[in-house]
């Protein structure tokens, strides 16, 4: 038997956790359960947001409301929406979620007064924010005691690294492998302290400052560390300034620490957050 939250004290799940490759199912099972429970609060089941993944697979509310009443499991319902409705395949789940990840009511006439003053606040940019982005910030600001804390971790992407360049001879036995490992690990640790990882690979330049820029658009964080690759290689001393005055300009109220090497971050990160 599935455990039923209650959403009186806690925010349903974010619109962008997949169950199954499906967005919005998490959240949708959220509301469910605890309207059957009787502890749903101000959240309501079966309402547009929920409609977007019952319209997208062919199915009703009212036919999920008594899966969830059974117990189900989020797998358990996902493989459910698999064999009901409208067939989909894994890649057609997958470009709708993304879309639906993407979607932003800031050029729909209709709505998009409605969203800015919302944006407005929440704190949040509105030509730059996203739907789920909204439904997230609003579930911070109705449970601030719950809020889960966002950090980012802002790194080379290993791939693009020269290793045996002496560039980055202080990291001896350093190989790409080990990085996204290392990366690995951390975000995993970073999961289990309960907050909400992210991470953000760059090239050396070209595009680095965009790419993170983009990154810190999307979200506000608490604590974002910028990996000794760009910080400890005097190579990129030109990168580290730069990428330090993006974020100085995009999240100045965002924490601000630096690893030595990869399987240190998540002690970086327990610095300041």
């Amino acid at each position: 038997m599935t455990k039923s939250k209650n959403l009186t004290q806690e925010p349903a799940r974010s619109p962008r956790v997949r169950i199954g490759g499906y967005v919005l199912l998490a959240r949708m099972a959220d509301k469910g359960r605890a309207v059957i429970n009787g502890t749903a609060g101000e959240y309501h089941f079966d309402c547009p947001v929920d409609n977007m993944l019952f319209g997208f697979k062919g199915v009703k509310g009212a036919e999920v409301k008594p899966l969830l009443a059974s117990g189900a499991s989020d797998d358990e319902i996902a493989a459910w929406l698999d064999t009901h409705g409208t067939p989909k395949t894994p890649a057609e789940i997958t470009a709708w979620g993304d879309s639906i990840v993407a979607t932003s009511l800031y050029n729909d006439p209709e709505k998009r007064d409605w969203f800015i003053a919302e944006c407005e606040r929440l704190g949040m940019k509105p030509a730059t924010s996203t739907f789920c982005d909204y439904l997230d910030a609003n579930d911070r600001a109705s449970f601030p005691s719950a809020r889960v804390r966002s950090v980012l971790v802002i790194g080379l992407d290993p791939a693009l690294i020269d290793f045996s360049s002496p560039d980055f001879a202080a990291f001896p036995g350093m190989t790409a492998a080990k990085v996204l490992a290392g990366l690995t690990a951390a975000e995993e640790g970073i999961k289990a302290l309960g907050y909400d990882a992210h991470h953000c690979l760059t090239d050396f330049g070209q595009t680095a400052e965009a790419v993170v820029t983009a990154q810190l658009q999307q979200r506000q964080f608490d604590c974002i560390l910028i990996g000794a690759g760009v910080r400890a290689v005097p190579s990129n001393f030109i990168l580290f300034e730069k990428l330090i005055n993006v974020v100085h300009e995009h999240a100045p109220r965002s924490k601000i620490c630096f690893n030595t090497k990869p399987s240190d971050t998540l002690e970086a990160l327990q610095r300041w957050i």
